[in-house]
């Protein structure tokens, strides 16, 4: 953290202790435990709102010093919110999109071809529909797409006959140059690049054709003028995002780039840079994040694509990761070295391994050539100067493009850093030795990181630039003596960076402070997956019988989420096209799957190494860390680095590992085809070989690369700003367009295709922004903020199918979930009618009492889904669906208990979703009432087993299993926290039927998996922002301190700091996976057909139950009650 950030005081932080409701002996089913509960309250998560306003500054003091208007400005302090955030701007806040209002439309600045929104260039509104839908609606026809037409077709207003006569053609090359007239557009160059010839032959030119570019400084033009959202949800102001907790300490908090001091540095420099007489223009920072990635077109051939994106750091990560936002900007298409360079190089005669050193050098020179051409004379003036843009509310400002992080897996950023790949030196932010890789977490390995990181130096630039000098004009060979002796020892290479060109203008310019940390080449497929592969080889070298037991644990393990835990359909140890996400759900369920499949103490060891990989990877992913998380980063990065160390001396050497089936297949493969390109007399088949021998190496730059997190998240904000996903995500539209082409000369056909769809969605969202996607037209769906009066559950009102409970109770006969079902139900529901809290155990009533509570015609109506609201860990509105049916149905609520070791939650599993109408006769009173409709679940109570705790040394999931002394049980939806995921522990087997023949065995213990979301588990581990609690009665939502005037505050930093006089309440939440697809592959994400919307009710509810009375919906007509929805006029449910 910079000096600007302030030194800041940690979080206090109350860890919740281990698991959930307590049980009795392991050989006994888990009950819940009997303790004296607190005076009764309910409580609900704090509903999400905005961060505190804050005013733009009038008051300023200007004075000119050598030309220079140096703004003298004191540091705002907004007060905080119900959770405790505040922003602290040490700079003049000049815009606040926090409160903005809806996006208006665009309107676009000249010298645009639209000088006001119409339809142009299509003729009518007809046309352009159709054409949309064209574009749009995907490559291969489907039945949705036969309905996407159809909506098109019945559109009000649509007119077949204005398709008539429609030269298509013209239209579309039309629709594909109206954007360059921001001169934007494509544009199609060579490279010229220097072939080196070897010792005593000078290098030759070669041009090099293919290269795509979009103009950096004319693209971000367009986007400011045709982007509604830049004036309304960007932040143009950073600030620091500070979290005061209730014992009044604050500290900063790390989640989007313009919170972030990176951002606030980048922004200070800018506005120090000297003025103009005359200019007195707003000066904004444009953060650029750009990325590459390459990728193959088409599952067979050579067709690849290796595009070059650009995020825009202003613009908020929930927004800027979703892939249907379109907020990563295509602005170059980078070339492969073509074949006749190839055939140039092998007319050379020179060695096989000298000709691939020359083929390295030249894609070094290729891809910083290109980006020679990128950061064109233009965009170097833009960077020093500025560039002067008037904006959509019709005002000039000048915007200055920073850098801001670079976007690759490891052989690109090498590639960018001009760096040896794997070198004696292969980290591009460090000079680690690669020897000394396996040290993370060590005292050195963190001195190394900080005092010993690499520098953009002129040291560096002149012995490069030197020995190219020498390779050019043939006074040494590219891989002579002279050569490696200069630069071997920093793995660097004789190509010279491209970026030095933003050197030369910014003497704080650092090309190697760029290059971000990547989970998902890094983490998910690069240690993790190593770590997985190489638990294969052990099970295998065990027994290979034990894989097939691994696969089998995994195939039973329950969805979760929408997309949170995929099902594991595939055989997990053949590991079969797996994407990120895959290895991702493998580490979030693995610890129940690996459990005990192999013998003490080897089982413990694993165990441990597994939980503390979920644990790290859990803590890297969150998208609002604060002081505590990231102190919980760093000290699980050590625990992992020792762990790691340890699995490699320690056990790996206990076991004979050699490759597994398919690692042996894949071997003899690629044998085969070296053999056959060696030798010209024929193709040459596998050979069966004897596997070999295969360890664990933990030398390796991606187990480095995670000692990088922590400081970078908190100097550039959370991981998934920067992830490669977002670069990943642009894949499936390239490969979709490729599809389209006619596969020759496909880079600028997919080009101009994708032109034609930005040109199609840039006129819906100017003419029809309704029919836009929220996300599109900068809405974040996630952010939206509920009324305080509005319902945590909703559960459908219809009445389609009812149950008759004495017909249920007697299909039922047996079971204990029947066993005086109808007198407890009445107990359930005469507490709620009489406003008694909930402490999970239902007061019983006598007869008499019961006979006030009426159920009408004793029926209870069933639904199959039940919507569950609640705020995450980052202050997000989130939703989870109940699905009784699928996998859908575990859920947990609020414990309480006072004892001192009491686990902060309980858990259930939901059997049914029903409503209820209720006839309710208040003793003493006279007069008919109105009849109420009452909602509740039906659930079966998880126990905690008390003899499984969790220990520092020993961290274990909470272990649950049924509670016997109250097994079933009803629960007020109201009261349900969220879903949670709770699977089954494989490795303790299943019970034999306990119910007298009645029922199916059970297992016998399950696992609640606490890292299969992030609000899940930040829920678990305690401390999220957004998890903030409120007791109803004590401290209702309405009555907190709002959001007010920002204060003044004067001094420096630790003074800005201090208590604010309005204290919010902790919190914590999460998001949603379904934000996280796969990055490669072409396989659905499907989400195995039992998602929630499947049930035809519930998409509006009805409380007055005589709109949907009849016979024919098993609803008898109630004499002329109006009937009230419980939650009406009763606030039990609040």
């Amino acid at each position: 953290m910079d000096s600007d950030a302030g030194t800041v005081e940690p979080i206090a932080v109350d860890v919740p202790s281990e698991p959930a409701r307590q049980a009795v002996l392991p050989e006994e089913p888990a009950r819940r435990r009997r303790t004296q509960h607190r005076v009764p309250a309910k409580f609900r998560d704090l509903a999400p709102e905005p961060l505190p306003r804050v005013e733009t500054v009038a008051a300023r003091v200007q004075r000119v010093v050598e030309q220079v208007v140096e703004r003298v400005f004191e540091p705002v302090k907004t007060v905080a919110n119900a959770f405790g955030l505040f922003r602290v701007f040490r700079t003049e806040p000049v815009h606040d999109p926090v409160h903005a209002g809806p996006a208006p439309p665009p309107a676009p600045i000249q010298p645009s071809a639209r000088s006001a929104p119409s339809w142009h260039p299509y003729p009518n509104r007809s046309t352009a529909l159709f054409n949309h839908w064209f574009w749009n609606d995907g490559t291969t026809k489907t039945c949705d797409s036969r309905s996407s037409l159809l909506d098109v077709l019945l559109q009000p207003g649509f007119v077949l006959d204005d398709l008539r006569d429609i030269n298509w053609s013209n239209l579309d090359d039309a629709l594909a140059s109206d954007l360059g007239s921001f001169g934007d557009g494509w544009l199609s160059e060579s490279i010229r690049i220097d072939v080196p010839g070897g010792r005593g032959i000078e290098a030759r030119p070669v041009d090099i054709p293919g290269f795509q570019r979009r103009p950096l400084i004319p693209l971000l033009e367009h986007i400011l003028a045709t982007d509604p959202t830049v004036e309304t949800h960007w932040n143009w102001t950073p600030s620091a995002l500070m979290h005061q907790d209730n014992a009044g300490n604050a500290s900063r908090t790390a989640g989007e780039v313009f919170h972030s001091p990176r951002a606030e540095r980048l922004y200070n420099q800018v506005q120090r840079l000297p003025r103009e007489p005359e200019d007195t223009l707003e000066r904004r920072v444009i953060y650029l994040m750009p990325g590459s990635d390459a990728t193959h077109l088409a599952q067979f051939g050579t067709a690849s694509a290796w595009p070059g994106l650009m995020g825009i750091g202003n613009q908020s990560n929930y927004v800027r990761t979703r892939r249907d936002a379109h907020a990563m900007h295509h602005f170059a298409s980078f070339p492969k070295i073509p074949d006749a360079v190839h055939d140039e190089i092998k007319a050379m005669n020179v060695k096989k391994s000298v000709k691939k050193k020359i083929l390295t050098q030249i894609r070094r020179d290729l891809m910083h050539g290109c980006w020679k051409q990128i950061l064109d004379k233009d965009f170097c003036r833009a960077y020093k100067e500025g560039f002067v843009v008037t904006c959509q509310d019709g005002v000039a400002r000048r915007f200055f493009p920073r850098f801001y992080t670079y976007t690759a897996d490891y052989p690109e950023k090498m590639l960018m850093a001009t760096l040896r790949d794997n070198g004696a030196l292969p980290c591009p932010r460090c000079h680690v030795k690669k020897t000394n890789i396996h040290q993370l977490g060590t005292p050195e390995d963190r001195n190394t990181r900080t005092i010993d990181a690499r520098k953009h130096d002129g040291f560096w630039r002149s012995t490069v630039s030197k020995v190219r000098g020498w390779i050019l004009k043939g006074t040494c060979a590219l891989a002579g003596k002279i050569v490696e002796m200069r630069l071997q020892e920093w793995s660097w290479v004789p190509t010279e960076n491209a970026f030095n060109a933003l050197k030369d203008l910014d003497p704080s310019f650092s090309i190697f402070c760029l290059f971000a940390p990547d989970l998902l080449h890094e983490f998910e497929l690069g240690v993790w997956k190593s770590l997985l592969i190489h638990l294969l080889r052990i099970l295998y070298a065990v027994d290979p019988h034990l894989l097939e037991e691994l696969d089998s644990r995994f195939r039973q393990i329950p969805i979760f989420g929408r997309f949170s835990i995929r099902r594991f359909s595939n055989n997990v140890s053949e590991l079969k096209q797996l994407a990120a996400h895959n290895f991702e759900d493998i580490l979030q369920c693995s610890i129940p799957a690996f459990e005990n499949l192999l013998p003490e103490p080897f089982n413990t060891t694993v165990m441990n190494i597994l939980y503390t990989f979920a644990e790290w990877h859990a803590l890297a992913k969150l998208r609002l860390q604060t002081e505590d998380t990231l102190k919980s980063l760093e000290e699980t990065t050590i625990t992992l680095g020792a762990q790691m160390r340890s699995f490699s001396s320690e056990l790996c050497p206990e076991f004979r590992t050699v490759e597994l089936p398919r690692e042996q297949r894949a071997r003899a493969r690629r044998e085969a085809r070296a053999n056959t390109a060696a030798d010209t007399s024929g193709s040459s088949a596998p050979v069966e070989k004897a596997p070999k021998e295969k360890g664990l190496n933990i030398n390796t730059v991606k187990l480095h690369s995670l000692g990088d997190y922590t400081p970078f998240i908190r100097e550039c904000g959370s991981s998934d700003a920067y992830s490669s996903l977002l670069v990943e995500n642009a894949h499936p539209q390239l490969k979709q367009l490729y599809h389209r082409s006619n596969k020759r000369n496909a880079g600028k056909q997919i080009s101009r295709m994708e032109r034609i769809q930005a040109a199609n969605r840039e006129i819906f969202l100017a003419m029809e922004p309704a029919r836009c996607a929220p996300v599109l037209r900068g809405v974040d769906e996630g952010a939206a903020l509920l009324p305080a009066s509005a319902k945590r559950a909703d559960v459908s009102a219809r009445q389609r199918e009812y149950i008759d409970i004495a017909d249920w109770v007697d299909d039922q006969a047996g079971h204990p979930r029947a066993k005086d079902f109808s007198n407890r139900l009445r107990d359930h529901l005469l507490n709620r009618l009489q406003k008694r809290d909930y402490d999970g155990d239902e007061a019983a009533h006598t007869t008499a009492e019961r006979l006030t509570v009426n159920i009408i015609q004793n029926r209870m109506y069933s639904h199959k889904t039940a919507s569950i609201h609640y705020t995450t860990y980052d202050v997000r509105h989130g939703e989870d669906t109940i699905h009784v049916g699928n996998d859908r149905v575990d859920i947990m609520l609020r414990a309480l208990e006072d004892d001192s070791d009491g686990h902060p939650y309980w858990y259930a599993r939901v059997l049914g979703i029903y409503h209820v109408n209720v006839l309710y006769t208040v003793p003493g009173t006279v007069g008919a009432r109105k009849p109420r409709l009452m909602r509740f679940l039906h659930i079966r109570w998880f126990g905690r087993d008390m003899e499984s705790p969790s220990t520092a040394d020993r961290p274990r999931l909470t272990r649950l299993g049924w509670d016997t002394a109250n097994e079933y049980g009803f629960v007020d939806p109201e009261l349900v926290l969220r879903a949670c995921h709770i699977v089954p522990a494989f490795a303790h087997g299943k019970e034999g039927e306990r119910f007298m023949g009645v029922g199916e065995a059970d297992w016998r213990w399950y696992y609640v998996m606490r890292w299969s979301d992030r609000d899940l588990f930040m829920r678990m581990r305690g401390g999220g922002i957004g998890h903030a609690t409120a007791r109803v009665a004590e401290e209702p939502q309405a009555q907190r301190t709002p959001a007010g005037e920002p204060e003044r505050r004067s001094g420096d930093d630790a003074t800005m700091l201090e208590e604010d006089e309005t204290q919010g309440a902790e919190t914590e939440e999460q998001v949603h996976e379904h934000d996280e697809p796969a990055p490669d592959e072409d396989e659905d994400e499907d989400d195995e057909g039992e998602d929630e919307g499947s049930e035809e009710e519930g998409e509006e509810e009805e409380d007055d139950l005589l709109c949907d009375s009849g016979e024919e919906d098993g609803q008898d007509n109630v004499d002329d009650l109006a009937m009230e929805d419980d939650d009406s006029d009763l606030d039990y449910c609040d």
